[in-house]
């Protein structure tokens, strides 16, 4: 599942935007199994963990896990409702939050009439 959402998130070319600014080490935790996922500019992936503190944690059951990763909930309202621990920024958590969310949606296309754009 893991592996699915980084793959989506190097071919969505609005992700790799978004994904190119920052260096963040992010740990993924479900019952005893603990996944680190390192998004270096856009060098995006698993990675074994290095001893050095995650700059995020997310801890929840797999049900709760896929909907997020499936951009079916928001991460910060599942936390507020206690279906997920998060813990670090707020910046980074509503950044993790735009990627999984936006991995599962379609960029609108809105076209204007010529008189608003000019």
């Amino acid at each position: 599942m893991l592996a699915s959402v980084i793959n989506d998130m190097k071919q969505t070319d609005r992700i790799r935007k978004l994904v190119k600014k920052y260096e963040i080490t992010l740990l993924i935790s479900c019952g005893s199994e603990n996944w680190f996922i390192a998004f270096i500019g856009i060098d995006t992936g698993i990675v074994r963990g290095n001893g050095a503190a995650p700059d995020v944690i997310i801890k929840g059951d797999e049900d709760s896990l896929k909907m997020l990763f499936q951009g079916e909930d928001f991460l910060l309202t599942m936390r507020r409702r206690g279906e997920l621990e998060a813990k670090g920024s707020l910046k980074y958590l509503l950044w993790l939050e735009s990627l999984f969310y936006l991995c599962h949606t379609t960029p609108c296309r809105k076209s204007y009439p010529k008189s608003i754009i000019s």
